[in-house]
């Protein structure tokens, strides 16, 4: 495990995470304003990455290993210079919690089959994502989980059996955004 607060604010320019470690904790990068490299070991246990674990590092590129299940509230918000996203084909990640990468500048985005859930405002001030699709049968998007996205232009859902989207999901967001789901597909508002 990286503890709670273990680098805060230090000026820590790259990091790789070892293998071993399961658990990135609370704050443990928070405002490290010169760490750009952020990599995981090929065979990374990494399952969970806390809240504000890396929230306004200026960190350019994330790969998220197959292993994490939970990325919670803000981790990875107000990381200006990420303009790279990707998740491990093998994902295991569930759920995307609160801001968790809220302010953002990647343009698109592919969310594992693994993920069902969006909190609040993940998405939310991403000014640069364009497209994003979502890989899963079912898939629940709270609250203003796109909230000023305003150059949001395509959510795809092609795999979808059943889409749950609530109230203000997608407030601000681009008036000529298009919302692909397959024919048989049910959508919940």
């Amino acid at each position: 495990e990286i503890g709670e607060r273990a680098f805060i604010e230090t000026a820590i320019k790259s990091i790789e995470i070892p293998e071993k470690v399961t658990i990135i904790g609370k704050y443990a990068f928070k405002k490290c304003k010169h760490l750009r490299s952020l990599k995981f070991s090929e065979n990374s246990k990494l399952s969970l990455i806390c809240e504000e674990a890396f929230m306004e590092t200026p960190i350019e590129s994330l790969f998220i290993p197959s292993e994490v299940t939970v990325i919670e509230k803000m981790a990875f918000s107000y990381c200006e210079n990420l303009n790279t996203l990707t998740f491990s084909e093998h994902s295991k990640l569930n759920e995307l919690d609160e801001g968790s990468i809220t302010g953002c500048l990647f343009k698109s985005v592919v969310v594992p089959k693994s993920v069902s859930f969006l909190s609040d405002g993940v998405f939310s001030t991403s000014h640069n994502l364009r497209c994003i699709e979502f890989l899963a049968e079912k898939v629940k998007i709270s609250e203003y989980c796109f909230e000023e996205s305003r150059n949001l232009y395509l959510v795809g859902f092609p795999f979808a059996k059943q889409v749950n989207l609530l109230i203000k999901a997608f407030y601000e967001v681009n008036e000529g955004c298009m919302i692909f789901l397959p024919a048989n597909s049910k959508l919940i508002k």
